[in-house]
């Protein structure tokens, strides 16, 4: 796996199938849809569409069928040439790509999301995906309240540093990812904390920014 940057988006490369388009914009785009997406990607793939999520820190998740924007956190299709996208700034964009399915989706999960159950919802097996965690906080920077202690789903990912307790997201994913049958050696990590690493992301914590990153999957012809 590596990555790629371009002018507008940093690339996912030799990790999905070589007809994977993934990535991310960069914060010199604003996160407006869909136009930063076309800004972004269009010269990488000609006449795709963008199917994008009206996000609500939901636990839905849609398979999407003739419909252009989805009231959902999470989103799948079939399409060839349509780019599925997720915008944050400090909550985690997941990738998913399965080549024998023929199936490309993104969840967009913070806490509210993790703690209603949104990776329950999605409708696959995950034995043949694959599956990119990319730029959100990490544990490093996920500072919570006590009131975290009330959610049950995530109790088990929940650490105390002296009288600061942390959210661990990835550790979270990891184990409700495995439970639906995704392979360990089919998820990777880009280990990109939006709150304190370089990477030229949107973070609401660090800058209250109103920008958004979109992160992005789409599979061409």
């Amino acid at each position: 796996m590596k990555l790629v940057e371009r002018e507008h988006c940093i690339l996912i490369e030799n990790f999905f199938s070589s007809n994977i388009i993934a990535g991310f914009t960069k914060s010199n785009l604003d996160g407006n849809l869909p136009s930063d997406i076309y800004t972004a990607v269009s010269s990488l793939s000609e006449g795709f569409r963008v199917r994008h999520m009206r996000q609500s820190h939901s636990n839905q998740v849609n398979c999407l069928v003739g419909l252009e924007v989805s009231d959902s956190d999470g989103l799948f299709t079939k399409e060839r040439q349509e780019a599925v996208v997720v915008k944050s700034a400090d909550c985690l964009p997941i990738y998913f790509s399965s080549q024998e399915l023929g199936a490309i989706g993104v969840v967009h999960m913070g806490w509210r999301s993790a703690a209603k159950g949104i990776l329950d919802n999605i409708n696959y097996n995950l034995k043949s995906f694959k599956v990119v965690l990319g730029v959100g906080l990490r544990r490093c920077c996920y500072r919570i309240g006590k009131e975290f202690l009330e959610y049950s789903r995530l109790t088990n990912c929940l650490q105390q540093d002296q009288e600061q307790l942390y959210f661990d997201p990835i550790k979270f994913v990891k184990e409700e990812l495995f439970k639906k049958g995704l392979k360990s050696e089919n998820l990777y990590d880009l280990d990109f904390c939006s709150f304190c690493s370089e990477v030229p992301a949107f973070s609401y914590r660090r800058t209250n920014a109103d920008g958004r990153t979109l992160s992005f999957i789409l599979r061409k012809q």
